[in-house]
Order: C-alpha cells, then structure tokens, then sequence
C-alpha cells in the first residue's frame, strides 16, 4: 500500500517538475508531455519497487 501511495506521489511530483522544465525548452506540448509522463513512470517504478523491497532488506539487516 505505501508503495502505491508513494510511487504516486513521486510520480507526480516528477512529472509536474520534468513538464514543466520541458515546456520551456520545447516548441510542442506533446513532447513535453511524453518526457514528463517517462519521468513519472521511472519515478513510480522506484518508489514502487524500493517499497515492495525495504521489508525484505530490513528484516536481513536486523537478523544478523
């Protein structure tokens, strides 16, 4: 659940940012778009993935 909660705002975040930058620098809102939406993909994906894996990483530090 957390990493859908973070993942999405991570998401977000990044894509609000990164269209924003490309907006200014690009002539087409479409591609600003495209590079927005792949910075929220691999931002959602991070997130999503880091918290799928934190339990698994903490319960292996904390056997030691």
């Amino acid at each position: 659940m957390l990493g859908v909660v973070f993942g999405g705002l991570a998401g977000a975040s990044a894509y609000v940012i990164t269209y924003g930058e490309y907006k200014q620098r690009m002539r087409s809102t479409a591609d600003a778009r495209k590079g927005g939406l792949r910075s929220a993909t691999v931002a959602f994906l991070f997130f999503f993935l880091a918290a799928l894996a934190l339990p698994w990483i903490l319960q292996s530090v904390s056997n030691r």
